[in-house]
């Protein structure tokens, strides 16, 4: 099954080998996510030290107004990207959440087309 499916192909019942197949893909994408996720929390307390022993170093060695503003403006870009990645992170969870559902109802549904059946 592709990615994006042919118009023609999504009024077409799925079958449990197809929601299997998907079921495969999004564990697949969760797992990757779950990657990512640690890798942001990695860098998330590697920064938090880096920070922490930035500002002692800047009070030991009394930084400049300019030190600091430079500073903040780079912290602020920062904080900016992480909000940007939550966002997504949000959306795509969402996304995964919904497909999840999705197939749960397949799932479900099938195995009464399939009780009717025998």
């Amino acid at each position: 099954m592709t990615a994006k499916m042919a118009r023609e192909d999504r009024d077409k019942t799925a079958t449990r080998g197809d929601l299997w197949v998907l079921e495969d893909r999004l564990d697949g994408r969760m797992d990757r996510f779950d990657d990512v996720q640690r890798r942001v929390i990695l860098t998330l307390a590697e920064l938090t030290g880096s920070i922490h022993d930035l500002k002692t170093y800047m009070v030991e060695n009394m930084a400049t107004k300019t030190e600091v503003r430079e500073l903040r403006s780079q912290m602020d870009g920062f904080a900016g990207q992480l909000g940007d990645f939550r966002r997504q992170w949000a959306y795509q969870s969402d996304g995964l959440m919904s497909h999840e559902r999705r197939l749960d109802d397949h799932d479900r549904r099938l195995g009464k087309i399939e009780s009717r059946s025998q």
